[in-house]
This record gives C-alpha cells, sequence and structure tokens, in this order.
C-alpha cells in the first residue's frame, strides 16, 4: 500500500524500463550476430571469403584436370586470395549475394555482378548491369568470350583468372 507522502517518480520508472529494455534488445542482436556469423562460417558456401555450392576446391598447385579440359576461376586479388574454383559446365554468377553460386565479400562488387557461362565451345563472362563494372584485361565490357590467362576483375580491387 502506498503512503501519502512516498511519491514515485514516473520518469525515473520509464527510464529504468527503457534501459532494461534497451539491454535486452542489445543483447538479442548480439546473440543473432553470433549465430548468423556461425552459420556463414559453417555453410558451404564460405570458404574464406569466397564461397561455392559447386564442390571441392582443388588440391593448392594443381590448377585442372587437361584430359576433362576443365576450367576454372582463380582468385587472385581480392577478399580471401587465393582460391581457385572449377567451373561448372552451366556457369556461376558472380555477386556479394548469397543467391550466388560465387558468393564474393567486397562492398564493391553489386549483389548479382556478373555470370560465367559455357556457350558452345566458348567460355563467356556478361556484366548484369554492376554498380562498378566487369573488366577482362583491363577493358569494361558488358559480354566478352573468356581466353585462357585473361584477368577478370569485378569492381575496383577484386581480380580472377580464367586457367584451365
Amino acid at each position: 500500500m502506498l503512503i501519502e507522502n512516498q511519491a514515485i517518480n514516473i520518469w525515473l520508472v520509464i527510464f529504468a524500463a527503457g534501459a532494461c529494455m534497451i539491454t535486452v534488445l542489445a543483447f538479442i542482436g548480439f546473440l543473432a550476430a553470433l549465430w548468423f556469423q556461425q552459420r556463414r562460417l559453417s555453410s558451404p558456401k564460405t570458404d574464406a571469403n569466397l564461397s561455392t555450392k559447386l564442390g571441392p576446391q582443388p588440391e593448392p598447385g594443381r590448377m585442372a584436370d587437361q584430359a576433362g579440359g576443365s576450367r576454372w576461376l582463380v582468385l587472385a586479388r581480392g577478399a580471401g586470395a587465393p582460391v581457385m574454383l572449377k567451373l561448372p559446365p552451366n556457369g556461376v554468377t558472380l555477386g556479394r549475394s548469397a543467391q550466388n553460386q560465387l558468393v564474393l565479400l567486397d562492398s564493391e562488387i553489386s549483389r548479382f555482378h556478373a555470370r560465367v557461362l559455357k556457350k558452345g565451345d566458348t567460355w563467356v563472362i556478361v556484366d548484369l548491369n554492376s554498380r562498378n563494372g566487369t573488366y577482362v584485361n583491363d577493358n569494361q565490357v558488358t559480354i566478352q568470350d573468356l581466353s585462357l590467362g585473361d584477368r577478370i576483375r569485378l569492381g575496383k580491387s577484386t581480380e580472377l583468372v580464367f586457367q584451365a
């Protein structure tokens, strides 16, 4: 029972309740960040800032299966370099979004930046209206046939090499 001379400052109660609410929300946010980080690190799509659903990475130093005519994208410069990725016959999309087959975690790369695909016997790279452009051997391209050794630059700092 409240005595007449005792008054509770309503603003103090509101402030204390707000502080508790902020603390609880911050803790929930911290736990969510940890969960997403753990999920990203344990996902088969992530390998040193470059992720893929396309199978295991080749042994270091082994570029390709020459007999099978395999083609590779080698991350030569950028987050997670060096990494090698064997290209599947249906190609890959490149970008920051987890919906790509090849996820590159670089803020200068668009969510859906480019696509590398096979047309007949030729491999082609197609820019997907990216913000910072797609370059093959320092020439900006929208669509370009790829030759062995071509250097593909996405945005300003990520560079891949097309290899056999």
